[in-house]
């Protein structure tokens, strides 16, 4: 009993304070703000929750829009992994052997990713526009990758492939969370996020060893590759519509899964 007392004066202490903050957790109580900057933004966010919804947890986790976005997902980090960790070994089959010159090389394209992720960022934000900042940099990321493969026997030429594969698929991951947020609102909004993060961090696990398992049974690089960009040109294809209404983003998730089978 003295444990069971023990325990309910702890709770009962953490969420007085819980409650406090919640209290001024409200744009009306901010104090840095003046009023009408207080209402301008309660506007802006009222206007932006009116299409939003807030289903409950059942339907959210078999709304097919969670699964389309659980899909777009996967096929992004698919490409990342697949790249991401094989890029020292494409370039070391390119003919470069220095370990030193392989780690130089191999920071090129993360670099130029750094400027094309802020680009096209300040771009989304400029124009409003979410789903062709998003299909468009991973459709380039496909043709990157495929690139990379056509001119491997050119170092130069290569890497320029490479760069624009990783440009591309690093560009799509943190635009991509807005597409989840634009449909999702209320508290079961984060089961909705968790589940899309669960199903596509899965790739995480594929992709190395996919890419890994066509090298050795092609003895070549340009499997995993060409697969990598299979993976982020359905990706683009999921993204660009994923706007559109329930029985499209059905047919779209079917027809992802039955191709990617195929």
């Amino acid at each position: 009993m003295a444990m069971a007392a023990t325990a309910r004066r702890h709770s009962v202490g953490h969420r007085r304070p819980a409650r406090a903050c919640d209290a001024h957790d409200r744009i009306s109580k901010a104090k840095w703000l003046n009023q009408e900057e207080r209402e301008l933004l309660e506007r802006n966010i009222a206007a932006d929750n009116v299409e939003k919804e807030d289903p409950p947890l059942g339907r959210i986790l078999s709304s097919p829009k969670v699964w389309l976005m659980s899909l777009i997902y996967f096929s992004f980090v698919m490409g990342l992994y697949g790249v991401s960790f094989w890029l020292p070994t494409i370039i070391k089959s390119m003919g470069v052997s220095d370990t030193l010159q392989v780690g130089l090389l191999s920071a090129i394209p993360f670099g130029a990713a750094v400027i094309g992720m802020l680009y096209a960022a300040r771009s989304a934000d400029r124009s409003g526009e979410r789903r062709w900042h998003i299909a468009i940099p991973a459709l380039i990321g496909a043709i990157g990758l495929v690139l990379s493969v056509m001119w491997s026997s050119n170092t130069t030429l290569a890497m320029v492939g490479l760069t624009l594969a990783t440009m591309g698929i690093l560009t799509t991951l943190p635009l991509f969370r807005s597409l989840p947020t634009a449909f999702l609102a209320g508290t079961d909004a984060a089961a909705g996020i968790a589940m899309i993060n669960s199903l596509g961090n899965l790739a995480g696990f594929l992709s190395p060893y996919l890419v890994g398992w066509l090298k050795q049974a092609t003895a070549s690089n340009a499997s995993g590759m060409y697969a990598c960009g299979f993976y982020g040109a359905r990706g683009a294809a999921c993204a660009e519509r994923a706007g559109a209404d329930g029985e499209s983003l059905i047919f779209l998730g079917m027809c992802f899964w039955a191709r990617t089978l195929a």
